[in-house]
């Protein structure tokens, strides 16, 4: 690849005395004129291995996957950058990501140098990043290749989605995904008003956030019973500042289920507050359990049938190690109740009822045994959400976002020293 790069700059000296600056990011070679005005541009942008990834100290606990040519590829924190260039690792990173210089301090900080009318565009990060030695600036992309004095490498369609707000409406799904469409970094608030989105008159009615949580409590489930009171707690302080003048903005249900042969196979409290959810939910023991299937649509018929009210956002969260009864339609496990729920439920009669009132499910899957189950859900659910096994302060935080989510930008890269 270095030979073919080396070829091109040869060809381009060849036929005039060349700038000979390299960029900062790739050191792709300036090939205009030496002494010429206006901002240096190379013939093509090289791959990006003079750069690492790197992340806040504070941050530095996560891996990256990044989607390329060749598929899906997952990085660690500190690894080279090379699969990509400037123009694909600006173009997929997008909306509101920044580029990282390094801060000279006093007046020539890059927040105070950029920072001009109110509009803020560079931001002084007081943090240490990994890997580095120093204090760095953050700059927003589009102002960042005008900073250093090169022609941004995307192009100018491109460029729009760039510069635009990374903020997205909780309301409207993580597939349907509508970003607010005003500049990057003009609020530092996480408030559903503070930001601008399309579809706000679609959602002008609704009034709140029913939230339900259908756990399975049999005995290997106690920790997540913990981990389900825990999460409603947070929600609840968080949520606080969306809703200050709506006592009945967010609502909670809770729906345990074990299985058939167990002496009490539902409990459950409809919607309510967080503090009387709080209550029945320290009255959950997980315990019973005959074989390894559980009455999963018993659970799901039983949440359904709760009061959901008409105007609000809507999110079932299914948590369960264990697959439903009928084997092999769900699974290939020896059971109790092979021909399916010995009470005549079927997917086909609960999971429509869920459909039809727009109620998010998402399934916190703890294990592989659901693959199956959740492959014949997602035909009658095509917007099913399925939540990988993370650790219990990861699903928390992850729960947390929906009130107001943001695409959180991660992906930063460094020169290496």
């Amino acid at each position: 690849m270095e030979d073919k790069y080396l070829i091109m700059d040869l060809i381009f000296a060849k036929k005039s005395i060349m700038c000979g600056e390299r960029c900062p990011e790739c050191e792709a070679i300036c090939t205009k004129v030496f002494g010429h005005e206006g901002k240096h541009k190379p013939q093509i942008h090289r791959n990006k291995d003079i750069q690492q990834f790197t992340a806040l100290e504070v941050e530095y606990n996560q891996n990256l996957i990044i989607q390329n040519d060749e598929g899906l590829r997952e990085f660690e924190l500190g690894e080279s950058c090379e699969p990509e260039n400037c123009v694909g690792s600006c173009s997929r990173r997008s909306r509101a990501h920044y580029h990282l210089v390094k801060c000279k301090g006093g007046q020539m900080c890059a927040q105070v140098l950029l920072n001009k009318g109110g509009k803020k565009v560079a931001n002084h990060q007081s943090q240490q990043y990994k890997f580095t030695n120093g204090i760095f600036d953050e700059i927003l992309c589009e102002n960042y290749w005008d900073f250093i004095g090169w022609e941004h490498p995307v192009d100018n369609a491109s460029r729009k989605q760039i510069s635009l707000c990374n903020y997205y409406c909780s309301a409207c799904g993580e597939f349907d995904k509508q970003y607010c469409d005003m500049e990057a970094w003009h609020t530092n608030s996480s408030r559903f008003v503070d930001h601008s989105f399309n579809c706000k008159q679609s959602h002008k009615n609704e009034i709140g956030v029913d939230i339900q949580f259908v756990i399975d409590t049999t005995s290997s489930m106690q920790e997540y019973i913990k981990m389900v009171k825990r999460t409603v707690k947070i929600l609840m302080t968080q949520s606080q500042p969306y809703f200050k003048t709506n006592k009945q903005g967010i609502l909670f249900s809770i729906i345990s289920y074990k299985d058939h042969c167990d002496k009490q196979l539902l409990e459950s409290i409809n919607f309510t507050s967080h503090d009387e959810a709080i209550k029945f939910i320290k009255t959950l023991k997980a315990h019973g359990g005959g074989d390894q299937p559980e009455a999963m649509l018993d659970g799901l018929d039983e949440g359904v049938k709760k009061s959901w009210r008409d105007k609000t956002k809507k999110f079932m969260f299914l948590i369960t190690d264990a697959p439903p009864h009928g084997n092999p339609k769900f699974h290939n496990i020896e059971e109790l109740y092979p021909n399916g729920c010995p009470c005549g439920l079927t997917e086909d009669k609960v999971l429509p009822q869920i459909k039809k009132k727009g109620i998010e499910l998402i399934v916190y899957k703890l294990n592989d045994s659901l693959n199956q189950t959740l492959e014949i859900f997602k035909k009658i659910m095509p917007k099913l959400q399925v939540l990988q096994k993370i650790t219990n302060d990861e699903f928390v935080q992850k729960i947390s976002q929906l009130v107001c989510r943001e695409l959180v930008i991660r992906e930063i890269t460094i020169r290496k020293n």
